[in-house]
């Protein structure tokens, strides 16, 4: 490739690796996991206690998860659309790369069409 050209469909030629973009979503996804795991673990624990912490303090310790709780699959699917997000962008990549390289196949073939004629011309 020449200095300034343009290269598709190599890795060189690409912003962003699409490997490490693949374990970057598989991560993302599995800490989200942790996470729904660690919430409900919290959960388990304050309703295992709720018998041991009775007053004005485990009332409000209790009425606090409760009201969390509402927002555990908020906050779960807020993590998950950051690796939505980055999958998107993947795919979006893909289909700019197939593009691209659909778009150099058919000036490539409609100039060698005209060098073909121009060829002719000139037999």
């Amino acid at each position: 490739m020449r200095d300034g050209g343009v290269s598709f469909g190599s890795d060189a030629g690409q912003g962003i690796k699409e490997i490490e973009l693949e374990n970057l979503i598989l991560e993302l996804n599995n800490d989200v996991d942790d996470i729904g795991s660690i919430l409900r673990n919290i959960e388990n624990i304050v309703y295992d206690v709720q018998d041991y912490i009775k007053g004005p303090v485990g009332d409000a310790l209790i009425s606090k998860l409760d009201n969390y709780k509402r927002q555990f699959d908020l906050l779960k699917s807020n993590l998950l659309s950051y690796p939505d997000d980055l999958l998107g962008l993947k795919i979006s990549m893909d289909e700019n790369d197939k593009a691209a390289r659909d778009a150099m196949t058919d000036l490539s073939q409609n100039i060698n069409v005209e060098a073909n004629k121009i060829n002719n011309k000139e037999v």
